[in-house]
């Protein structure tokens, strides 16, 4: 055994103390306003992968990636670029999935 190496278990009086997360819900649909969620995604991922702004799946869910091309394409048509689907947005990106 080697000398002057003590093995003991760590005190949880000298830890730090540690803060638990609260769970904050995701982006989706309802807390962007967008008026038919899952529709409303699918239709904005649909036009915008035509429209070559994003490249990620149809699936209706929310994602970074949706909500960069979301935004790049708003600033692009001189909406206000949240990066949400609101209603303006997806009106207009209807007419590309038609």
């Amino acid at each position: 055994a080697a000398s002057g190496f003590r093995s003991t278990a760590p005190n949880a009086s000298t830890l730090p103390s540690v803060q638990t997360a609260q769970a904050v819900p995701a982006a989706g649909p309802a807390a962007t306003g967008a008026a038919n969620g899952a529709n409303d995604m699918v239709t904005a991922q649909r036009a915008l992968s035509s429209l070559g702004y994003y490249q990620g799946p149809t699936d209706g869910s929310p994602s970074p990636a949706l909500r960069l091309a979301l935004s790049a394409y708003q600033h692009d048509q001189g909406l206000p670029a949240s990066g949400a689907p609101d209603q303006a947005t997806v009106t207009r990106l209807a007419a590309y999935v038609r």
